[in-house]
């Protein structure tokens, strides 16, 4: 605050933070194109709407919740199991994963991702209602 004594006044921090990527405009800057949220029944996915999934009731492994992702994000590791690897991507309308990645569901979101390192290759948000 100008006002406060022994106030420096600092610019604004431009170097990214340990473990955490740099951001422009309050979010990473790899984060890809406009982020289109669901509308009503459908959700949008590389410039297409598809029909939303009603699926299992989520339940998030202790200690973990909700955070948007965007590509060349890291994927914690817990999430690369079997139990949040989807299967059933073409009916959604998905691109098939390419050799080595799969597509995993995260909370409401679905998450292309590289099972050797983790890294988000692509993200679908908002699928699952």
């Amino acid at each position: 605050m100008p006002g406060r004594p022994g106030y420096q006044g600092r610019p604004a921090q431009t170097r990214p933070l340990p473990g955490r990527p740099p951001v422009a405009g309050g979010r990473p800057e790899f984060g890809r194109g406009t982020f289109h949220p669901a509308q009503g029944n459908r959700f949008f996915h590389r410039g297409r709407y598809f029909d939303r999934v009603r699926g299992r009731p989520w339940v998030w492994p202790r200690g973990y919740g909700y955070r948007r992702f965007f590509v060349g994000g890291i994927l914690p590791s817990i999430f690369l199991g079997s139990a949040f690897i989807y299967s059933d991507w073409a009916g959604m309308g998905l691109a098939p994963p390419p050799p080595g990645f799969v597509w995993v569901r995260y909370g409401p979101d679905m998450v292309l991702v590289d099972q050797r390192t983790g890294q988000i290759a692509d993200v679908a948000y908002d699928v699952f209602m």
